[in-house]
Formats: structure tokens, C-alpha cells, sequence
């Protein structure tokens, strides 16, 4: 089994200079690189986009869904140590059993041989 979660982090928006953003979080994304370079069980980047915003998308694994978690907690506290403000826009868990099937947020559903039914499960 292999545990992933991918999404977007925002960490700035109404940046209208990136070359002076970039120059004054020097530090952090020089500490954000160098984690970045020496762990596999994440990959992260940064995008600036047309509304001003910069982004971080990032996709994190784990053999568990809990090693998953708590690397994305380690990532996620991180980046609040550099940008408080950071927040999370779109995160998505999922499970791959390895064996071609991908289950969002690590649930398996079978909605035609289950006998409950799925959109009203509680």
C-alpha cells in the first residue's frame, strides 16, 4: 500500500514584486529546498499565479496512512514557522493498493455490490 496526499499550501498573496518576495524569505526557502533535497517522502515547489498568489503544491507519501500524516504535519508546521499566514487550499488523500485501484481519501467504496448504500452512508 502506498499513501499519498497532494494539494496546494498558500503562502502569500497580493505579491506584486516576486524577485523582492523571494529576496526577503531567503532563508526560508533555502530551508525549504535543502528538506525538500533530502527527503524523498515529499515533493514540494512554488507558483506564482495570475491573481498575485504564491503557492506551494506539494504531493507527500507514506508506507501508512499515519507516516503519510505526520509527514505532511512536519511540512505543514514548517511552513507556518516561515509563513504564519499559510494555509491549506485544496488537499486530497489517497490510497494506491498497488494493484492499479486509487481510492480518494483512503476509502474504499463499491457502491454496486455493497448493500449499503453509498450516499447515504453515515
Amino acid at each position: 500500500m502506498l499513501y499519498t496526499t497532494y494539494g496546494y499550501f498558500l503562502i502569500a498573496k497580493n505579491v506584486y514584486n516576486i524577485k523582492s518576495f523571494i529576496a526577503s524569505h531567503s532563508n526560508a526557502f533555502q530551508t525549504i529546498f535543502t528538506l525538500k533535497n533530502s527527503n524523498e517522502d515529499f515533493s514540494i515547489a512554488f507558483e506564482y499565479d495570475d491573481e498575485h498568489r504564491v503557492l506551494i503544491p506539494f504531493t507527500i507519501f507514506g508506507k501508512t496512512a499515519d507516516e503519510r500524516d505526520k509527514n505532511y504535519s512536519f511540512i505543514y508546521t514548517t511552513l507556518q514557522k516561515f509563513f504564519p499566514s499559510c494555509k491549506k487550499i485544496i488537499k486530497i488523500n489517497l490510497k494506491d493498493d498497488e494493484e492499479e485501484n486509487t481510492f480518494f481519501n483512503d476509502n474504499i467504496y463499491d457502491c454496486l455490490n455493497d448493500q449499503r448504500s453509498f450516499f447515504n452512508e453515515k
